[in-house]
C-alpha cells in the first residue's frame, strides 16, 4: 500500500478474509494487521467487509471486537460438533504379519506381498466407504495409502 500503483490495485477490494484470525488477534502482528486494514479502508469508497475465520477461537466476542472495531459485527458460531460414530475395521489379525487378510465371510484369505490394498474388498471396507459420507482409512505407509485410494476410486 506504499506505492500509488499498489493503492490503485487495492481500490477494488470489497472483502478481506483473515483465516485463523485467533492467531493474530492481540499480538504485534494483529496490531499491524489492524493498522493495514484501516489504511485499506481509507483508500476505498466503502469499507471492505472483514471476515475472520477460526475453528479454535476461545473468545469470539474479543476477536470480533478486534476485527470489527466500532463497526457492527455478526458472529457466526455453529453449534458444537455432533459426536461421530466410530467403527474400527482392521483387514488383518496381526498388523505385524500381513500374510493373511480377514474375509467378510469370517475366514482368512492369503495375502501376497504388495496386495494388501486389495483387502478393502474382502473385509467390507470398500462397502463402508461407499455407504458413508465421511470415512477415514488409515494405512501403514504413504504408498499403501495411494494404492488404496486408487483402488477405491
Amino acid at each position: 500500500m506504499l506505492t500509488s500503483r499498489a493503492r490503485e490495485t487495492l481500490r477494488g477490494v470489497e472483502t478481506v478474509i483473515i483465516d485463523e484470525v485467533h492467531a493474530v488477534a492481540g499480538s504485534k502482528r494483529g496490531a499491524h494487521l489492524a493498522l493495514s486494514l484501516e489504511r485499506l479502508d481509507a483508500l476505498l469508497h466503502t469499507s471492505a467487509q472483514r471476515m475472520g475465520l477460526s475453528a479454535t477461537v476461545r473468545s469470539a466476542s474479543d476477536v470480533a471486537a478486534f476485527l470489527g472495531g466500532d463497526r457492527p459485527v455478526t458472529v457466526v458460531n455453529p453449534p458444537a460438533m455432533r459426536h461421530p460414530q466410530i467403527r474400527i475395521v482392521v483387514p488383518v489379525a496381526n498388523m505385524d504379519d500381513v500374510s493373511s487378510v480377514a474375509s467378510s465371510t469370517g475366514g482368512r484369505q492369503p495375502c501376497r506381498p504388495g496386495r494388501l490394498h486389495l483387502a478393502i474388498y474382502e473385509t467390507g471396507i470398500l462397502d463402508e466407504v461407499l455407504r458413508h459420507r465421511s470415512t477415514i482409512v488409515f494405512t501403514n505407509s504413504r504408498g499403501l495409502g495411494g494404492k488404496t485410494d486408487g483402488t477405491i476410486k
